[in-house]
């Protein structure tokens, strides 16, 4: 028995998607569906090439993000690591206002002693 190869996805370069996109919208009744079969795509792959298109240009259509889908434990991963940060910046806020309210203090009894001083005299 021979070998049976597995199939290999398709890629399309960004010109392609281009050509495509451009032939699409210049379609008439009834001819969307004959680009299609002639050209082997599927309707909502071309529909995402004109929205990626219309969004980023020439760039949008050459983005294509490979590799594993991130788990459910890798997204609340980087969800927790953002609270963290944002939670270390909030500590930094209120160590800054402690800081300010501890030198606001320190001029108030300074201005207070420096009063009673003067009402003394």
């Amino acid at each position: 028995m021979g070998s049976v190869e597995k199939p290999s996805r398709r890629t399309f370069s960004a010109d392609y998607k281009l050509k495509i996109v451009k032939e699409m919208q210049l379609c008439k009744s009834g001819e969307f569906g004959a680009l299609l079969r002639r050209e082997g795509l599927y309707k909502s792959q071309v529909y995402q090439w004109r929205k990626a298109h219309s969004e980023s240009g020439l760039q949008g259509l050459t983005n294509n993000k490979r590799g594993p889908a991130r788990t459910k434990d890798q997204k609340r991963i980087e969800s927790l690591e953002k609270e963290i940060d944002r939670l270390r910046g909030d500590v930094d806020k209120f160590q800054k206002l402690s800081e300010l309210a501890g030198n606001a203090l320190a001029l108030y009894e300074i201005i207070s002693s420096s009063a009673e001083s003067r009402n003394d005299s």
